[in-house]
């Protein structure tokens, strides 16, 4: 399989032919997705998302200071270091300590994953992944991801992917 970043694609590659094409989102132009050789190792389905800590500082706090029903609004709970769930009233968003929370989103609708996860080892903390914004992949400029890569179609790709797995 190969994800051509600056085309927004991934190929389905079987016997040096590409069978499949789809439509991707990928990094914004300041958080590019990386150029990554890595081998899938694991299909997660309805995942939950453990929000990485770059997104917590760049997007998560500041969406928490503007709205601060934010978390509830999209079903991400917060954690403190001994894993206690603690509400978002409790933290002061404005301070350094509000990131060392662990936020972590429900499976679901909502979830920013969308209905699959597909991960592979790297050291970027990046997967490829579903989305709930379709929308997205209808634009001609598909760079709206902090890094990971949005698959159009991805239940396709993860029948491909699959295929030839037992079980």
């Amino acid at each position: 399989m190969i994800c051509n970043i600056a085309a927004a694609q991934i190929e389905a590659v079987e016997n040096d032919a590409v069978v499949s094409r789809y439509t991707a989102v990928v990094g914004k132009p300041d958080r590019p997705s990386p150029e990554i050789q890595s081998k899938i190792i694991e299909i997660n389905f309805n995942p939950y998302w453990t929000v990485p800590v770059s997104i917590v500082r760049r997007d998560l706090i500041p969406k928490m200071q503007a709205e601060p029903d934010y978390t509830s609004k999209n079903r991400i709970h917060i954690f403190d270091p001994h894993g206690r769930e603690l509400p978002a009233q409790q933290i002061n968003w404005y301070s350094e300590e509000a990131a060392s929370y662990r936020f972590k989103q429900d499976a679901g609708d909502l979830n920013s994953l969308g209905s699959v996860r597909i991960n592979f080892p790297n050291s970027h903390e990046v997967y490829m992944h579903d989305t709930p914004f379709k929308n997205l992949f209808g634009e001609d400029f598909r760079f709206h991801s902090a890094g990971c890569v949005r698959v159009q179609n991805v239940r396709e790709l993860v029948n491909w992917l699959l295929a030839a797995t037992r079980g």
